[in-house]
């Protein structure tokens, strides 16, 4: 019987953690109880006694979840979080519930976990990401911000050598790009990347900042050069949306002082490119120059 369900589908360990009945809960999870069992809801046990604010259930349930089932870990971490969690000092260096706190844009549980001593730079998720790479990936404006007023480190690189405003610039997020900027070094992969998005507002807000135009990558091509390229098995420029937004890339690169003549290692320019692969707009444009 102790998996019998009322009229709300609810199992026995469902009420008991919406009571708060500890003793209880004990007895059913002794008398092998499903704690994953779901109510019409959706609700597990954890999802009640948390929304109940049975903070000691909550951390019982959410200690069996993390330690049974190590895949839905995520999972539990942000029901925890959206049904009011409280955190606690010993919290501050879990790095998945911070994690989880900052993707889904939980600002004002990101505070208290720093009041409790939280290392903004030290927690690294997945890929070496901190904190404000994931808060940048997930377009968390207000949470990147309260980062670096806790000194985040706008130039960190995840294990892939990425930095925040390259994921920001990735997602031609305009808005985020320009908040970074403010206090970026220069970064050349970043003009690069705003080349292969196409995105000519992104292009002309690191223009204003000072990029360089004619930075060049490991093949020593410059984002003259990316623009150029469509997709001849070397290219890293996806599909153009129009042509006209290549030619509007290219000229304001060119307007920027982009040299015509910058060679790649094996002796190619920006116009070998763009006459390699038919572009026939940047063509005329590199040629008016």
């Amino acid at each position: 019987m102790r998996d019998n369900y009322d009229r709300k589908a609810y199992t026995p360990l469902h009420c008991a953690a919406e009571k708060g009945s500890t003793e209880v809960v004990h007895q059913l999870l002794d008398s092998d109880a499903n704690v994953d069992a779901k109510g019409e809801d959706s609700n597990v046990p954890l999802h009640i006694a948390v929304f109940n604010k049975k903070k000691p259930l909550s951390n019982f349930f959410y200690g069996i979840a993390v330690r049974g089932n190590p895949r839905r870990y995520r999972e539990v971490v942000e029901a925890l979080l959206k049904y009011g969690f409280c955190v606690n000092p010993e919290d501050a260096n879990n790095t998945e519930l911070v994690h989880a706190a900052v993707e889904n844009g939980y600002v004002n549980i990101v505070e208290d976990f720093f009041k409790y001593g939280a290392n903004v730079n030290a927690l690294l998720g997945r890929s070496g990401l901190t904190l404000l790479h994931n808060a940048v990936i997930n377009k968390q404006e207000e949470v990147a911000n309260l980062l670096i007023s806790n000194e985040a480190d706008i130039n960190a690189r995840d294990e892939n050598g990425k930095t925040p405003i390259f994921y920001a610039t990735e997602n031609a997020d305009i808005s985020l790009t320009k908040f970074l900027l403010a206090n970026v070094k220069d970064s050349p992969e970043v003009l690069f990347k705003a080349v292969e998005t196409e995105c000519v507002e992104i292009v002309k807000v690191l223009l204003r900042y000072d990029a360089d135009v004619n930075a060049t990558d490991k093949y020593g091509r410059t984002a003259l050069h990316r623009i150029a390229l469509q997709d001849n098995g070397f290219a890293v420029v996806r599909k153009c949306k129009s042509p006209e937004v290549k030619d509007a890339i290219a000229k304001l690169l060119l307007n920027r002082g982009a040299g015509v003549n910058t060679q790649t290692i094996k002796g190619e320019t920006a116009l070998h490119f763009a006459i390699e692969n038919d572009n026939t707009k940047v063509v005329e444009t590199i040629l008016e120059c």
